[in-house]
């Protein structure tokens, strides 16, 4: 869980640039859900790509400026 915490801060404040936060109004509890569901469909990806999916389905429920 800390590395996913990690790996959203890194990409608010390289991608975002800090005026966002990716996974705003989402506790720990459930980006670690998302990226089980993930993990359990797709067992041969890495855990990158896991990220990766689950900040592209947040940017399209939030927009790309979110």
């Amino acid at each position: 869980d800390s590395w996913l915490t990690g790996y959203f801060t890194a990409y608010n404040y390289w991608v975002l640039k800090g005026s966002a936060d990716i996974a705003d109004g989402l506790d720990t509890a459930g980006l670690s859900e998302a990226m089980t569901q993930y993990c359990a469909k797709n067992p041969l990806d890495e855990i990158t790509d896991a990220a990766n999916a689950l900040i592209r389905q947040l940017i399209s429920r939030h927009g790309a400026g979110h």
